[in-house]
């Protein structure tokens, strides 16, 4: 990488007027000394990504995930599989070829599996601690409000096993195996924890398990999760009273008693904040309701 350009700003300032003043005469453009129309991209090497997330790959102490005296070679391949996710996520397949072809980097395809063969469990839960920790040292306050939503993964494969399953998937693939992954970020983006269940697993159910466990491995004696009204359903908010988590939930005006419709559209019930919104609050059987007019 490089702090001055190509040209300097005189420069590049001369071609740039040189070009403008061609191109309002009315003079023949100069004749090329090379036929574009014969030239062919042979190959493509791309740089940056490893000169730039690798050093914070490194930074992260992430290139010792694996004992560096028994898994050196384990640790190169991760390593630069994560640079190739970064710079176009697909397929481990795909990465290998895409490393070579635009990255000059060659891996084989065996290296990769024997590589994520070695990432137990143990590990990725290493992983995500250290994930965790990081995304700490990077937030003013203590870690205490998170986003939380769920996908599915699918696989190119009709055949499911114990986890792999055919379920509701959000990409319309419902024949194929799949698996469900929830997530929790905070406002920032940086996550917090995540967790995979088989592919029939009801996206609700997976709030509450991933909840208390992040707040037992993390000691995290308070939070406040927000999620999608699908999410949070009166059992749910049930098991988060009781565990002492506060929520966040959307409510559909329509789904509310006409009582309530006509406090929440009286506009004498709202006041200003000092960053410009007008909110209202209101008891409600589930907690406090808030509205933004």
């Amino acid at each position: 990488m490089h702090d001055r350009g190509l040209f300097s700003p005189e420069e590049a300032h001369r071609q740039l007027t040189q070009a403008q003043a061609t191109q309002t005469t009315d003079a023949p453009p100069p004749k090329l000394k090379v036929d574009l129309a014969r030239l062919a991209e042979t190959q493509r090497i791309v740089t940056g990504i490893h000169d730039v997330y690798g050093a914070m790959y490194d930074d992260l102490g992430l290139g010792s995930l694996l004992p560096p005296s028994r898994y050196r070679a384990s640790n190169r391949v991760l390593r630069d599989i994560v640079m190739a996710r970064l710079a176009n996520p697909c397929r481990k397949r795909r990465s290998v070829q895409q490393l070579e072809a635009r990255m000059g980097i060659e891996l084989s395809l065996p290296a990769v599996y024997r590589m994520m063969d070695h990432l137990n469990a143990d590990r990725i839960q290493k992983l995500n601690r250290k994930a965790l920790n990081l995304a700490k040292t990077m937030l003013p306050e203590p870690l205490q409000l998170w986003l939380f939503d769920c996908t599915t993964l699918y696989f190119e494969s009709e055949v499911d096993d114990e986890f792999r399953r055919p379920g509701y998937s959000k990409e319309a693939k419902f024949n194929e195996s799949q698996v469900v992954l929830a997530l929790a970020v905070t406002p920032e983006g940086l996550p917090v924890g995540y967790e995979v269940f088989h592919g029939k697993q009801y996206e609700g159910h997976t709030l509450i398990a991933m909840v208390k466990r992040l707040c037992h491995t993390h000691g995290i004696a308070e939070a406040t999760v927000i999620a999608d009204r699908g999410m949070l359903t009166k059992a749910n908010l049930e098991a988060l009273r009781e565990a002492r988590v506060h929520y966040v939930v959307g409510a559909r005006l329509k789904a509310l008693k006409r009582e309530m419709q006509t406090q929440v559209t009286d506009p004498t019930n709202y006041a200003s904040t000092s960053a410009g919104a007008s909110l209202a609050e209101f008891d409600h059987p589930d907690g406090r309701l808030i509205v933004s007019r």
